[in-house]
C-alpha cells in the first residue's frame, strides 16, 4: 500500500520546425470571432496538431449551404519529389507541412474545386525526421507532380471522381494547438467542437500548401501575403 504519492514529469516532442505566420499588420481588435462554431468534422483518428494560421471551411447551423454543419479543417501536403503511377509518395515534412495519417483520403489538388480526379486512401505514413519526409503508401497509384499539392479527398475509399474535401474557406486556426487522439489509445469516438476567426492576414510561405482554388480567394494585394 503506497499513500501520498506524487509523480511529476515533464512533457516531450519534436516540433517540426517552428513558424512566425501572422503579417506584421494584423491587428487583433479586427479579428471576427466565430463565436457559434461547430463540430470539426475531419479529426484524426491519433494525436494531432493544429497550426497558427491553418485555414478551415465554417458551415454555420441553419445556412443555407448544402454542406453538413461545422468546421472542416484544410490539410494539404507538398510532394518532395515527382512520382508516376505509383502507390509510394515522398511528402515534404519541414514543419510547414500538414502530417498525413493512415486512412486518410488524399488526392492531386485540380485547378479548380469542382473538377474531379483520382483519389487513393493512405494505407501506411512512414517520417523521417533526419530527411523531413513522409513515405506514404497509398491503395491507388497516382501521378504527382514536383509542383503539385496533395489534398484531403471526399469520400471513404479511393475514387476515379473524387473532389477536394474543402472546396473554399473561410476561417483561421489563431494558436497552436495539441489534439488528443479521437479513437484508440484508451479514447472511443473523441469528438471536438471549435470555433475560428476571420480578418487575419499571414504569411503565404509560412502556411501550409495552398492550391489554386484556395489563392483565389486571397483578399490580400501585397505580394507573398494571404489575406482572409
Amino acid at each position: 500500500m503506497v499513500t501520498n504519492l506524487g509523480f511529476y514529469f515533464e512533457t516531450q516532442k519534436d516540433v517540426r520546425g517552428g513558424k512566425f505566420v501572422w503579417w506584421g499588420d494584423t491587428n487583433p481588435t479586427l479579428k471576427k470571432n466565430q463565436l457559434l462554431g461547430g463540430d470539426l468534422l475531419n479529426p484524426k483518428k491519433g494525436f494531432d496538431h493544429f497550426y497558427a494560421g491553418q485555414l478551415g471551411k465554417y458551415v454555420p447551423g441553419g445556412g443555407l449551404s448544402e454542406d453538413q454543419e461545422g468546421i472542416t479543417i484544410y490539410r494539404a501536403f507538398a510532394p518532395k519529389a515527382a512520382a508516376t503511377a505509383s502507390t509510394t509518395i515522398v511528402l515534404k515534412a519541414t514543419g510547414w507541412d500538414d502530417a498525413p495519417e493512415e486512412g486518410m483520403i488524399v488526392m492531386v489538388a485540380p485547378n479548380t474545386a469542382a473538377t474531379t480526379g483520382q483519389s487513393a486512401k493512405i494505407t501506411a505514413v512512414e517520417y523521417d525526421k533526419e530527411n523531413e519526409q513522409f513515405a506514404i503508401t497509398v491503395d491507388t497509384a497516382l501521378t504527382v507532380a514536383s509542383t503539385d499539392i496533395l489534398v484531403e479527398a471526399k469520400g471513404t475509399a479511393a475514387s476515379a471522381s473524387a473532389k477536394p474535401l474543402v472546396d473554399y474557406v473561410n476561417m483561421w486556426i489563431l494558436a497552436d494547438e495539441d489534439l488528443l487522439p479521437t479513437d484508440g489509445f484508451g479514447i472511443k469516438n473523441g469528438h471536438y467542437y471549435l470555433s475560428g476567426v476571420s480578418g487575419c492576414a499571414a504569411y503565404i510561405g509560412r502556411m501550409q500548401p495552398l492550391t489554386k482554388y484556395i489563392l483565389a480567394q486571397n483578399k490580400s494585394l501585397i505580394d507573398g501575403v494571404f489575406e482572409l
